[in-house]
């Protein structure tokens, strides 16, 4: 398996897995899919997939998750240039660069959690 550095805003972020900008017979960039096996049987869970930010010696912190994407931009077939949209750090907490929407589900609250500029939640 090869890796090779790339760079965003000209500064590396280390190596990368990456798949081609367009895909065969399209202008369109090639996805990347990631997928665990499934369970074979009766009553069987399927596989996690796991990943692990690097991990820091003495009191410096591990590695964040750190998501990107190119938002759009004006016409044209120059790339646009990609942003920060969602970060995870060590410690567990997260940042969100836009809305944040929840379909379908609830949002809870455990321990002290709150949410700030709301006085109740029903």
């Amino acid at each position: 398996m090869h890796f090779t550095p790339y760079n965003v805003f000209g500064t590396g972020i280390g190596n990368l897995i990456e798949v081609k900008d367009f895909g065969s017979g399209s202008a369109s960039g090639g996805s990347m899919n990631i997928k665990s096996g499934g369970g074979y049987g009766t009553n069987k869970g399927g596989g996690n997939i796991e990943l692990v930010a690097g991990r820091g010696t003495g009191t410096a912190a591990g590695g964040q998750f750190r998501f990107w994407s190119s938002p759009a931009g004006s016409s044209g077939s120059s790339y646009n240039t990609s942003a920060l949209k969602f970060t995870v750090d060590s410690a567990g907490d997260t940042n969100v660069y836009g809305d944040l929407t929840v379909s379908g589900g609830d949002i809870t609250l455990s321990g002290t959690g709150r949410i700030q500029g709301v006085d109740t939640v029903s």
